[in-house]
């Protein structure tokens, strides 16, 4: 029987690509992000890839961001927010983009 290393561990940087890869998958039949991305899903997903790195950012800024791993390869992302910071600015999201992914 193979045992597998699984862990919890705080994102880094190098974890962000794929976290966003992550999200914008596991995102992507939600129904809010169909009426709001529309209805044809290669380009939902684009427009949701192009989301999350502003939202992770936002999320490792303000909150807590996580990743579980199984032997070293991410695959699910928790993110934790205080009460009454869950919905992001316009400015929020660009201030995000423009200093980079965890900054």
């Amino acid at each position: 029987m193979h045992k597998h290393n699984c862990n919890i561990l705080p994102l880094s940087v190098n974890d962000m690509t794929t976290a966003a890869a992550i999200c914008a998958a596991a995102m992507n039949e939600n129904p809010l992000h169909i009426k709001v991305f529309g209805a044809n899903p290669d380009l939902r997903q684009r427009r949701l890839r192009r989301m999350f790195p502003a939202l992770l950012a936002y999320v490792k800024r303000k909150g807590d961001l996580y990743g579980a791993f199984i032997d070293g390869n991410l695959i699910g992302v928790l993110g934790m927010l205080p009460p009454n910071t869950c919905q992001p600015t316009f400015r929020d999201l660009t201030w995000s983009s423009k200093i980079g992914h965890l900054s």
